[in-house]
């Protein structure tokens, strides 16, 4: 049956290519140049897992001259990898390290499960991160925080964790969490003494969660919170949050 979404194509080409780099075939002494022997080995993978392409993407992809091909370019020079809203499932895997420009990268509304994995801590250029809607578990890691990111979305997954007390580390402007299970009550003296960084907050989202105790008193001092929703959670209002949207 041909694919009725040509859209998806790539997708699945990346995927088959991350998962199952065995594919590969590798073109002895073509290439002075690394990089296009890398590329070449990468085209021809794609390739091979396409079971149709009516669209013809990948027409063109035969011989050397990797610089002819049209389609993505080495695996290991992408920014962006949107795999959103399939049914991918599994475990992340390691060779994700290798992606040491990537910028973006979203796997949300899949089936993923496991850990949270590690392998996103190593990624150096990180600045957009969605994981939200899958079923990733266990605890939330205090290196997220660490991070350099400007967006940050895991929510709507099974992690049962505290939130890590460095969350104020983290100079992110939205962070949605909630739909969670985290329990505990929010960080308090690190928002503080962190304020230099986390004071670019805009969105803080932890609804629906198991979260309890006060409020802290910095979360209503960030100058740039916009919104900050706490509902079905156990948390006590203490300070006034009357110029943000909750």
């Amino acid at each position: 049956m041909k694919n009725s979404y040509p859209n998806l194509l790539c997708l699945r080409c990346l995927l088959c290519l991350l998962i199952f780099p065995t594919l590969f075939v590798k073109l002895p002494d073509l290439f002075q140049i690394p990089r296009l022997d890398n590329a070449y080995t990468a085209f021809q993978a794609w390739k091979r897992a396409i079971q149709s392409d009516p669209m013809e993407f990948t027409s063109n992809r035969s011989g050397p001259d990797v610089r002819n091909y049209s389609g993505l370019g080495l695996l290991t020079d992408l920014a962006l990898i949107h795999l959103n809203s399939n049914r991918f499932s599994g475990t992340i895997p390691e060779s994700f390290n290798n992606l040491q420009l990537l910028y973006e990268l979203d796997l949300d509304n899949n089936l993923f499960t496991g850990f949270f994995p590690s392998v996103i801590l190593s990624l150096p250029s990180l600045k957009f991160l969605d994981l939200r809607f899958n079923q990733f578990e266990d605890s939330v890691p205090s290196a997220l925080f660490d991070l350099k990111l400007d967006a940050l979305f895991i929510n709507d997954n099974k992690f049962r964790s505290s939130i890590p007390d460095n969350m104020g580390n983290s100079p992110v402007y939205v962070i949605v969490l909630a739909n969670n299970v985290l329990d505990g009550s929010i960080p308090s003296s690190p928002l503080s003494e962190n304020f230099g960084e986390i004071k670019t907050l805009e969105q803080l989202h932890v609804s629906h969660n198991k979260l309890y105790g006060n409020i802290p008193a910095s979360i209503c001092s960030l100058p740039r919170l916009l919104n900050f929703t706490y509902s079905n959670n156990y948390l006590v209002e203490t300070c006034p949050l009357s110029q943000v949207s909750w």
